[in-house]
Formats: C-alpha cells, sequence, structure tokens
C-alpha cells in the first residue's frame, strides 16, 4: 500500500551510521512506498577528537547528497559539537539547529521536484534541536527506548541532571510532534493520555534474512563448529543490560557446553566497571566474539541450540522492545529470555523465567525440545513482525494522518 501523497519524503535523523543502524531495516522496507532521506550523525568541528572518522568522511564525499537504489538518499551535516555534546554545553545546540537548518535547506533544494511534502522523524532525545528544523514539515517522534535516562544507569532518577534537562527536551520533541509511534507498549499507555496521535507498533525483524539460519545449505561458521555443545547463544551489545550474574550461573549449569556472545562492546555504558562481566570474561566455556557483519549473523544463529535474552530486569529494560527477539523466532530456535514487559507479547512462543533457577531450569527444557511444530509457531510469529509488515503498518499510519491534515 502506497502512502497517500506518493511524492512524500521520509526524513530520518540517523542515531548511529547506517551500516549499524540498518539493523532496524523496517526503513530500507519503507524505501519501497516513499523516497527517505537519512540525515547521518553530524560531524562536530570542536569535538573532532570524538569521531574523527565522521569528520573526515564528510570532507571526503559525505557532505554531498549521495543516492541508493531509487528511493534512498543520504547526507551527512556538519555542527559544531558532537550529538549530545549539548547536554553539556547546551548554548551549543540553538547555534548548531541554525546551521542545521541551512544545511538542509540545501539538501531539500536538490530534490525539490521530487516530493511535495516532508515528514521528519526524531528517534532520540539527543536530536531535540533538530526538532522542527524544517518549515512547513510534519514530524513524527519515534519513541524506541527511554532515552532519558543516563547511558549505564539501571534505575530512572528523576532529580538526574542529565534526566532534568532530558525530560525538558523530551517535552518539546513531543510538543512539536504531529505523530508519535512507539514500540513499548509502557511507553504508549504513559503518554496514550497527553498526546492524541500516537501508535503502537511492536518492533521488528527482517525475516527474510534471519530465516535463512534454518537452511540447511548455511555453513556454521568455523569458531562455533570447534566448540563444545550445547551452544547457548546471544546476538546485540555488550552493556549494562545483560545480566552477567545470570551468565555465570548458566555456565555452571551447563559446563559441558559453551555461552556464546556476539556482539560489540558498548563503551558508553561503563559496562567493563560491573563486575560480574569481569568474571565471565575468564570463564572457560563463555565466549566472547565480538562485532560480526549483519550478513553473517544467520550462520551464527545456525550455529545455537538455543537463543538468550539475559536481560537484567532494571527500568531501562521495562521500556525496551529488542528486535532480537523476532530475529530468533525467525530462526525456529528456542528462545529463553528474563521476564520484562514487552515479553508479554510472546509468551506463546518464548519461554520467560522470573528468576535465575527457572531460566537455567527453562533453558534445559529448550534443549530437548525437538517439535516442528513450535519451531513453526515461532517462525509465524516473527514472520508477523517482519520489517515488511511493520513498513506497511507504519504506511497505513502515515496515510492515513496525511489524509486527515489535507
Amino acid at each position: 500500500m502506497q502512502i497517500t501523497n506518493s511524492r512524500t519524503l521520509l526524513i530520518l535523523f540517523l542515531p548511529q551510521e547506517w551500516e549499524i543502524y540498518h539493523r532496524r531495516p523496517h526503513w530500507e522496507a519503507l524505501a519501497a512506498h516513499s523516497r527517505i532521506l537519512l540525515v547521518e550523525p553530524p560531524a562536530g568541528i570542536l569535538t573532532v577528537w570524538l569521531r574523527p572518522k565522521r569528520l573526515l568522511n564528510y570532507y571526503i564525499k559525505d557532505r554531498n547528497l549521495r543516492k541508493s537504489g531509487r528511493n534512498l538518499y543520504f547526507f551527512r551535516p556538519i555542527q559544531l559539537a558532537s550529538p549530545g555534546i549539548d547536554f553539556l554545553l547546551p548554548f551549543l545546540s540553538g547555534l548548531d539547529r541554525i546551521w542545521m537548518r541551512r544545511q538542509l535547506q540545501q539538501v531539500l533544494n536538490k530534490i525539490k521536484g521530487e516530493f511535495d511534502i516532508a515528514v521528519t522523524f526524531i528517534n532520540q532525545v539527543q536530536q531535540h534541536h533538530f526538532s522542527k528544523t524544517i518549515p512547513h514539515s510534519l514530524q513524527c517522534y519515534e519513541i524506541t527506548d527511554l532515552y532519558v535516562i543516563p547511558y549505564g544507569h539501571h534505575q530512572l532518577d528523576e532529580s538526574h541532571w542529565y534526566t532534568k534537562r532530558a525530560r525538558s527536551y523530551d517535552k518539546k520533541i513531543l510538543s512539536d510532534s504531529d505523530l508519535v509511534i512507539t514500540s513499548s507498549k509502557l511507553i504508549y499507555d504513559n503518554l496514550k493520555t497527553p498526546v492524541g496521535n500516537i501508535h503502537y507498533l511492536h518492533n521488528s525483524a527482517d525475516y527474510n534474512h534471519f530465516v535463512k539460519s534454518a537452511g540447511a545449505d548455511l555453513t556454521v561458521p568455523e569458531e562455533l563448529r570447534n566448540l563444545k555443545k550445547p551452544i547457548l547463544g546471544f546476538i546485540g551489545y555488550i552493556n549494562h543490560l545483560i545480566d552477567y550474574e545470570l551468565l555465570t550461573k548458566l555456565a555452571v549449569a551447563f559446563r559441558d557446553g559453551s555461552l556464546v556472545l556476539i556482539g560489540g562492546e558498548q563503551k558508553i555504558t561503563k559496562v567493563h566497571n560491573d563486575t560480574w562481566y569481569q568474571k565471565t570474561k575468564i570463564i572457560e566455556n563463555i565466549h566472547y566474539l565480538g562485532f560480526k557483519d549483519y550478513r553473517q549473523l544467520p550462520a551464527y544463529l545456525k550455529g545455537f541450540d538455543v537463543c538468550l535474552m539475559p536481560f537484567r530486569l532494571n527500568d531501562w529494560m521495562r521500556y525496551s522492545a529488542p528486535n532480537k527477539t523476532y530475529q530468533y523466532l525467525a530462526s525456529g530456535k528456542p528462545v529463553v529470555s528474563t521476564n520484562f514487559p514487552e515479553m508479554e507479547n510472546v509468551k506463546k512462543v518464548v519461554l520467560v523465567a522470573g528468576d535465575h533457577e527457572e531460566f537455567v531450569n527453562l533453558v534445559q527444557g529448550a534443549l530437548n525440545d525437538k517439535s516442528e511444530i513450535k519451531k513453526a509457531e515461532r517462525q509465524k510469529v516473527a514472520l508477523e513482525n517482519s520489517t515488511e509488515n511493520r513498513a506497511i503498518k507504519m504506511t497505513n499510519i502515515l496515510s492515513d494522518f496525511l489524509k486527515q491534515g489535507s
């Protein structure tokens, strides 16, 4: 289904480099329905030491408008400070907002003949000074997590300076926005009363990509083939959200097997200060394999016997909806998770534990689960929550929204 006005341009302010953020590939799926301008994270002049590669790439190629395929455009702006630094130096955000508006207007003039209406998407409170930078455009606030909690913190503390400042910015984005979409039911419930046009959309995964892990022609990487079985696996950021004490208990309970974690260490969360994390790094049957290219993930997933979601039950996870849930389910493999709110939607196909002991027991049960019927049920839920289906739902929401405003 096409958006009502096929000459609509969707403008997404990326919170990360595209090669990382495209792991939320519903945006690529949306490109089948409308043109999309991806504004990559700005290169900071005064904070060049934080992201030197961004500034280098800006001068080599990224300052120019680039196009990929029929509907995807790329552009990287430049500003005084790297995103998020304005939380420490808020006076810079006003100058960067003016500069951003001028740069965007120049880019939009280059593609002006290809669209009639623009809808901008903000998805993090750190992007507050991008809010309503394009005059006469509509704005959608796509909320995926509770970003008013500082990185690395477990609890929401309304007295924390960062949260106070983030709350004020969050309110500004909400007041500027014509539409709000969130993948968290808890965030949806909290916003439902004060915000009128808000929609709850489950997170999603690229089903066609991850279902490859169930295919007979895919080869499991050698570094997994050489590990002791069974293999209990996790794919995602190595950060403060993982319950490393739970991992140590799993390592003891399945000492004849292997625990495998695939993903880069998210240093901003200061996970290296976690005592339990440091313990897991010296346990013989826990293996940190580091970051893997997105295209390789199905092959690694194929080597898992059970997929793990061993998250801490902190405030960040209470408001979170990991898309890895549906990546795992697409493989048909058994999935065991701790019990945070978004799991309520998938309890029929995900084994959800209330404590560490139950988690260990559920993993043991999952290893004995050879049911083809259950495998098919898991894949059915993943297909229902594919990126293509989410893109269609978002397209319908935008279509209805634009009809109301016409």
